[in-house]
């Protein structure tokens, strides 16, 4: 069940009610997907939003007129598995931004203008399977460290990516060394390895390709 924000936000808000009747007979605890659409035009997203909607599981923000993502949107998220974010415009996101997602499963970023993915993003979502980042045609800087659940990673159209990347189901060590390669092509110099490999029988999908700089 769908959540539409529809109102907007030209300064940092709490969520605290939702307006409106909800459809079917429906109420807030049945909200599972927290939208913002890209007609919206609002510069930021409410913190503490399952505050009122205590089941969401999904997240999807689409819009372009974004000036920032903050931790405090997710706080207090238990149920959430999925975060959808494509086509904002600021550059950069904190690395405490999903630090209390500890069930977050699948992540997209997508057609965004980030530059840099910090390390220490991933430090909390042990669990995370999906990481889409791809088209991020900014993207020139990857300190992030990916956890040993991830069992698919795009790179996709990342700006530091200068050799094309089309493996399906690679044995980890081929992932290992793919890593170090995007390591040393896009890490700062913040973190020595985008990922420490302890199972060697896990297998990975990773996709990435040859975009010009």
């Amino acid at each position: 069940y769908n959540c539409k924000m529809t109102n907007t936000l030209n300064e940092r808000a709490e969520a605290e009610a939702s307006s409106g009747s909800h459809r079917y007979g429906n109420a807030n605890v049945d909200v599972d997907v927290f939208y913002i659409s890209s007609s919206s035009n609002t510069k930021y997203a409410p913190s503490n939003v399952c505050s009122v909607f205590k089941n969401v599981k999904k997240f999807d923000f689409y819009t372009s007129s974004l000036v920032e993502l903050k931790k405090s949107t997710f706080d207090g998220c238990s149920k959430l598995r999925e975060i959808r974010l494509e086509h904002f415009s600021f550059k950069r996101l904190d690395s405490d931004v999903f630090d209390s997602i500890l069930g977050l499963e699948i992540l997209y970023i997508q057609y965004t203008n980030l530059e840099v993915l910090p390390s220490g993003i991933f430090k909390s979502n042990t669990k995370l399977k999906t990481a889409i980042l791809s088209y991020n045609n900014n993207l020139k800087t990857i300190d992030a460290t990916f956890p040993p659940s991830i069992r698919k990673l795009s790179l996709t159209g990342s700006r530091c990516i200068d050799k094309r990347f089309d493996l399906e189901q690679t044995p980890s060590a081929n992932l290992t060394t793919f890593l170090r390669e995007v390591s040393d092509k896009c890490a700062s110099g913040i973190s020595s390895a985008l990922m420490n490999i302890t199972d060697q029988s896990v297998k990975f999908s990773i996709v990435s390709n040859h975009i010009d700089k």
